[in-house]
């Protein structure tokens, strides 16, 4: 079994905040933003104005394409994850008129091979198994790494 590093620890239990970005409580991408920035130096964009909520599935799936396409991610091949890297997860939503959807509206952050951190709302950050968890594993849909760019015309969105 891999061990988990002892930083992870001190996100579990981090109370699910629509459009948290802090200790106080972070939707999904706000775990992940609050991850990347303290442990791997990594500054990605709050994206809290792109989306208003993260029960707006349409701004939410939009948000993330946006982000997808900026240039500033590379695709990550299954079992060539690192810690750091984004895990890209389905969920659900409930759109007025519409019924349920399902799509790329939700992520998590890769601790250690098998292993990542995610938020979701009536739940506080957890660890969870994403190669054994039959119920995450199903629900993964890609790996996604930052890559390290000079400071430039990337906006910060929403800080």
């Amino acid at each position: 079994m891999t061990s988990l590093p002892s930083w992870a620890a001190g996100y579990v239990g981090i109370p699910f905040l629509d459009l948290g970005r802090n200790r106080a409580g972070c939707d999904c991408w706000g775990l992940v933003r609050l991850v990347l920035g303290e442990q791997a130096g990594i500054q990605l964009p709050s994206l809290a104005t792109c989306y208003g909520s993260e029960a707006n599935a349409a701004r939410v799936g939009a948000a993330v394409e946006a982000e997808r396409r900026s240039g500033a991610w590379d695709r990550i091949d299954a079992g060539e994850e690192q810690p750091f890297d984004v895990v890209e997860m389905s969920g659900a939503a409930r759109v007025p008129g519409s019924g349920w959807v399902f799509g790329p509206l939700h992520v998590g952050v890769v601790v250690t091979s098998g292993w990542l951190l995610h938020v979701e709302r009536g739940t506080a950050a957890v660890l969870a198994r994403y190669r054994e968890d039959q119920a995450i594993r199903r629900r993964v849909l890609g790996f996604w790494r930052f890559r390290r760019q000079e400071p430039g015309p990337r906006s910060q969105g929403g800080d």
